[in-house]
């Protein structure tokens, strides 16, 4: 009998580490489109590229971190994903993914927080262990300020 408190989620590599999120969090995990370069924009904003005849923001969450835009591999995707801010000028944006998302059904059995995060990232909620492996929590919502900030 399957856990009714399961929760069904992807966990997306990057360049050192993995996001999880949770299903509904990603419209579509689509192959790396190259994209079209803003003029002025932070280096975290790779670009817009265009989905479903939308153009979207392209981010690296990597560099939103400070760190480094990680170099395009063969394995790159792009996840898009929902917005939670119901701003109309923002409904998706777009994720450089370091390979291939993984699904991975999370409850209580396969999914522990990490007690002690000494390197936590930037814009990360927490770090957890999934099928004891450690991926982060991003904070979609400061992610998504920190994006509409940079494209007004």
């Amino acid at each position: 009998m399957a856990n009714a408190l399961a929760l069904r989620t992807q966990l997306i590599p990057l360049q050192g580490g993995r996001l999880i999120l949770p299903n509904t969090a990603i419209a579509e995990i689509v192959p790396y489109i190259e994209p079209e370069p803003l003029e002025g924009a932070p280096s975290f904003l790779l670009g817009r590229v265009n989905w479903r005849g939308q153009e979207i923001p392209l981010i690296s969450f990597e560099a939103v971190c400070g760190e480094a835009v990680p170099a395009l591999n063969p394995h790159a995707r792009l996840a898009v994903l929902n917005t939670l801010n119901g701003n109309a000028a923002l409904p998706f944006f777009a994720v450089m993914t370091q390979g291939i998302p993984q699904l991975a059904q999370v409850d209580e059995a396969n999914l522990q927080p990490i007690e002690h995060e000494t390197m936590l990232r930037p814009l990360a909620l927490c770090q957890v262990l999934v099928n004891g492996e450690p991926a982060t929590i991003p904070d979609l919502d400061a992610l998504e300020s920190e994006l509409l900030r940079a494209i007004h």
